[in-house]
């Protein structure tokens, strides 16, 4: 399931006044299940619906609270990550 997300007037920033992507461009937002999580090392994984694995780290769940439990059902957007890779991040807990 794919649900096009308005990103509005809240783009990132990396330096005052300067946006690291362009206001109002629409975010794709992900559905998907977290496979694997280790709270140690604070990383893990979540599959989206088409089977894709996304790696993501327990700072991009939105909650903030850097745990998630494996079998969880989120929504998530693709984003720049850790290492240089494309990762899972903005994780946001759904209802089972």
């Amino acid at each position: 399931m794919v649900i096009q997300v308005d990103s509005g007037d809240g783009a990132a920033t990396d330096s005052p006044g300067r946006s690291t992507r362009s206001p109002g461009r629409a975010r794709q937002v992900l559905i998907g299940t977290v496979h694997s999580f280790d709270a140690a090392r604070g990383w893990g994984e979540v599959v989206d619906s088409s089977g894709r694995i996304w790696p993501f780290h327990c700072t991009g769940i939105a909650d903030g609270t850097r745990e998630v439990q494996p079998g969880a059902p989120v929504a998530f957007c693709a984003v720049a990550g850790h290492l240089g890779r494309t990762e899972a991040g903005c994780l946001t807990k759904l209802a089972r």
